[in-house]
């Protein structure tokens, strides 16, 4: 059994600034994708998935074309008939490492831009990171 995806507002922020590559397994959050109409230099797929409601959702994901790398995901979210998009918004790709991530999210629910000053991919850790402490 899979628990419902939780749709809220301040949990799609979370999980986008915590990682913006691994919102979540694509099997988890869409169970079919297809190829929508888009802008000039975008292409555009439609998801469908399941609402922590149990409804039906449509989510878009705009892609460039000239990059291949996502431009914005809109997210159909909201109690059973208030139903709304989110949007978030990504620019100012960098490679990091043997990625490319966008150093600029904007998430249009709240107004909130974010923008990466770092990052280190794969930090080494020690045993002593994961002894719990006082």
């Amino acid at each position: 059994m899979s628990l419902p995806y939780n749709d809220y507002p301040e949990n799609q922020e979370f999980r986008m600034m915590a990682n913006p590559l691994l919102l979540v397994g694509v099997q988890q959050l869409y169970r079919r994708l297809e190829l929508s109409t888009g802008g000039p230099g975008e292409c555009v797929l439609q998801a469908w998935g399941t609402s922590e409601w149990g409804r039906e959702r449509r989510d878009y994901l705009a892609f460039r074309v000239d990059t291949g790398l996502l431009r914005s995901w809109q997210i159909q979210a909201g109690r059973p008939g208030h139903e709304t998009y989110m949007e978030f918004l990504f620019d100012d790709y960098r490679p990091t490492g043997s990625i490319t991530i966008p150093y600029s999210v904007y998430f249009d629910f709240y107004r909130a831009a974010f923008r990466v000053t770092s990052v280190i991919v794969n930090p080494s850790l020690s045993e002593s990171d994961f002894v719990p402490k006082p």
